[in-house]
């Protein structure tokens, strides 16, 4: 269907063309003009065409001119009936497949040539003589320019589209072969054959072997898995693929059988539990949230499931909590900074070690006699007794909260 609307154009419009003197004579003055014509339509393209404003490059101010010369040969041609060549418009297939590879939008290239042919057509009009021909016969020769031109820009229109289309094809192709050599690399603990094919990963793997999707939130610092534990087949990894598409966060989502395999860098990550339902996601999100409070550089990726329920609770707490604090709180921890953090590691040290005074000891490295005089001073401050299980579980809660208050209490 395109080859014969090239050969149309070719040969009905050459005869045609070569069948009014007047129009013919106006192609040949307006090629004499390229050059001027050319920057005039490189300059209305540049402005009214938002992409072509940023692509700053120089490549994008010289392709166009040296294109619209090659465009104002082949109508020079068709209007004196010169010879075009088997493919005379290689030229365009030439930009469409530059334009692709430089993932210049279609629209916009075809936005450039609808202004393009206005500014040919103007320039056309422009060398019609009104002096020597009559304005009958001149307008009829215009009229024929208009419909010759029009039908010009739709031909290398629908080249530059199909060749356009052809070519992203090719590249995604070459994308999606690079992208899972990229991940098989990987997953061995192969550097990447390709060089360029580092950028999107370059530190963790997160391997889901479930059949549903957990929520990650993506604060910047380290990298990041996953180890959900849900029942239902996954969804595509292509909406997976199209959640973690975040600035500063590289990924590779694909599925194999049936097995679901992400691979992230970029920052903490914390999991959530698995759901089945898109009315749980908020909630997902939320708990993924929560566990990346507990990420840092020596966990760098938490599950919420993996949590300790002790250690959640003081970290969460809401305003009442605060204000259940006893009084002694704010003197233990004054106190405690004075000693530079000493008396808050002795009471955790001692209920990590069951409140076994020698164990304790020797884990700080200390006299058993210093411990006790730690632990006195502790009782002292507060009046609770850190040797018994409840005394020592209410300081811990009181010195967790103590911890969060800053960073939970809102200004």
């Amino acid at each position: 269907m395109l080859e014969r609307r090239v050969r149309a154009l070719i040969g009905d419009w050459g005869r045609r063309l070569q069948a009014d003197p007047l129009a013919a004579r106006a192609i040949r003055r307006m090629h004499e003009r390229r050059v001027a014509v050319a920057q005039s339509t490189l300059a209305a393209v540049q402005r009214e065409n938002i992409e072509f404003q940023q692509a700053s490059s120089g490549d994008f101010t010289q392709q166009p001119i040296e294109h619209l010369q090659q465009h104002f040969a082949v109508l020079l041609a068709i209007g004196d009936g010169a010879e075009l060549g088997e493919d005379p418009f290689r030229f365009v297939r030439g930009l469409a497949v530059i334009r692709a590879q430089q993932q210049f939008p279609l629209a916009a290239s075809l936005h450039a040539y609808r202004i393009g042919h206005k500014g040919v057509l103007t320039a056309v009009r422009e060398a019609v003589p009104e002096d020597d021909e009559s304005h009958r016969k001149a307008m009829a020769s215009l009229l024929t320019l208009s419909d010759f031109l029009m039908e010009y820009t739709d031909v290398i229109s629908t080249i530059l589209t199909e060749a356009c289309v052809a070519e992203e094809k090719l590249l995604n192709t070459r994308r999606a072969r690079g992208r899972l050599s990229l991940l098989d690399d990987l997953l061995r603990g192969v550097r990447p054959r390709d060089a360029d094919a580092e950028a999107p990963v370059t530190s963790a793997a997160s391997t889901s072997r479930n059949r549903s999707p957990s929520a990650s939130p993506v604060p910047p610092s380290l990298p990041a898995a996953a180890r959900p534990t849900g029942r239902r087949r996954s969804a595509r990894s292509a909406p997976l693929s199209t959640a973690l598409a975040r600035p500063g966060l590289g990924r590779l989502v694909d599925i194999r059988d049936e097995e679901m395999i992400a691979l992230l860098c970029g920052g903490a990550r914390g999991v959530s539990l698995d759901v089945h339902d898109i009315a749980e996601l908020p909630q997902a999100y939320l708990d993924a949230q929560h566990a990346c409070e507990f990420a840092g550089p020596g966990r760098s990726v938490v599950h919420f499931a993996d949590i300790d329920l002790v250690e959640f609770l003081p970290r969460r707490p809401d305003a009442a909590a605060f204000r259940l604090l006893a009084a002694w709180a704010e003197e233990l921890q004054a106190a405690d900074r004075k000693k530079a953090g000493k008396l808050a590691r002795t009471i955790r040290t001692f209920t990590d070690c069951s409140l076994n005074v020698k164990v304790t000891a020797r884990r700080l490295r200390l006299h058993t006699n210093t411990l006790y005089f730690r632990l006195n001073r502790i009782k002292q401050l507060t009046g609770v007794d850190p040797r018994n299980f409840a005394g020592a579980t209410l300081l811990l809660t009181t010195l967790r909260l103590l911890e969060s208050r800053p960073r939970l209490t809102p200004p």
